[in-house]
């Protein structure tokens, strides 16, 4: 359902926001700008790093920023 929502509106990366109802689960919003924090405390997961090793990837790339981000 969020794949599908991005995809209607044209968005590789989006931040979807979905509730469960009585009649099964509905889209409130998507968003091409998406905020992270409350789902990285959530889950103790770095969505952000997850999500740039997922684009590295698909690009076939591997940036070497000085840094790397650590694996949850």
């Amino acid at each position: 359902m969020a794949v599908k929502a991005a995809k209607v509106l044209g968005l590789q990366i989006a931040g979807v926001d979905i509730i469960r109802s009585n009649k099964g689960p509905l889209v409130l919003e998507v968003n091409s700008s998406l905020g992270l924090e409350g789902i990285e405390q959530s889950s103790g997961k770095d969505i952000a790093g997850m999500m740039i090793s997922a684009i590295e990837r698909k690009l076939g790339l591997q940036l070497d920023l000085g840094f790397s981000f650590p694996q949850h």
